[in-house]
């Protein structure tokens, strides 16, 4: 899709557009597939600041297809926090603050 070279692609919801990473860009490429696999047209969509994957793409694309969910780098070190039983807590809360 890249003329110059991209990584972490994702499809978009309706098959239609993959979105990647090219250096410093964001970028979109409009796909037709009949009769054969052509690339219709390349859109930067914004500067592209954020934390990039490793192995897989670092963002996903909402169901619309024009909005992404992406990491970007904060002031402080990132940390991951896993919180587990939540669910069982929020019930307990619920319970709790319920009228009587």
């Amino acid at each position: 899709m890249s003329e110059n070279g991209g990584v972490e692609p994702v499809w978009s919801p309706d098959g239609r557009t993959l979105f990647y990473r090219a250096p410093g860009r964001f970028m979109a490429a409009t796909i037709d597939a009949t009769p054969e696999f052509t690339v219709l047209r390349r859109d930067t969509l914004f500067a592209d600041v954020y934390l990039r994957g490793v192995e897989q793409a670092n963002y996903d694309v909402a169901a619309s297809g024009s909005e992404f969910l992406m990491v970007r780098r904060g002031p402080d070190q990132q940390r991951i926090v896993i919180v587990l039983g939540w669910l069982d807590e929020l019930r307990e809360r619920m319970t709790q603050a319920a009228p009587r």
